[in-house]
């Protein structure tokens, strides 16, 4: 987090909770802090590292894809793996999980939950092998992509009809129906 006093070193884009979405990053809005070279290794975040938000929404995750690292607050965790397949795997697990309603026995906290480190320490996530691993991470790929691409079709419907409603109204407000 910003620190008055530590307000050393050379500005640097940072992640925060905002910046976490499930599955990608919205890297519209970045915000600059200043970190030191030394702080580099605990607060960046390298390609295929998981991001995970710790409190706002907690348990939403991306991984990030991007060759070039950024760096990221206190507020949200980092986990590297060191086979990357378990990225994918990982992030679409605590998807699945916040769906179904089992993460939030991990949250603590009653007005705003907090995934906190020593939960996210705790939390087990089954591994089985790397080519079942492959295949449902492809499969949950699909699946999204088609998910979003229903959700597009539906949007462009709703955008269509409400042109219809408008084009509707206005022609019976000026007597041409």
């Amino acid at each position: 987090m910003l620190d008055k006093a530590k307000n050393r070193g050379t500005p640097e884009r940072y992640l925060r909770n905002l910046n976490v979405r499930w599955f990608q990053f919205n890297l519209d809005d970045l915000n600059e802090m200043p970190f030191l070279a030394t702080e580099a290794e605990r607060y960046s975040i390298a390609k295929g590292d998981v991001v995970i938000c710790e409190g706002g929404y907690p348990g939403r995750a991306a991984v990030w894809r991007d060759s070039d690292p950024i760096y990221f607050q206190k507020a949200l965790h980092r986990v590297r793996f060191s086979n990357p397949i378990h990225a994918d795997w990982f992030m679409y697990y605590l998807y699945f999980q916040n769906q179904s309603g089992a993460l939030q026995q991990h949250f603590s906290g009653t007005g705003i939950l907090h995934f906190t480190g020593e939960a996210l320490a705790r939390f087990r996530l089954p591994v089985p092998p790397d080519k079942q691993i492959r295949e449902l991470v492809a499969l949950f790929d699909k699946v999204r992509c088609m998910s979003l691409d229903l959700r597009n079709v539906y949007e462009n419907k709703i955008e269509k009809l409400e042109s219809l409603k408008q084009s509707l109204l206005h022609q019976a407000f000026s007597g041409n129906l």
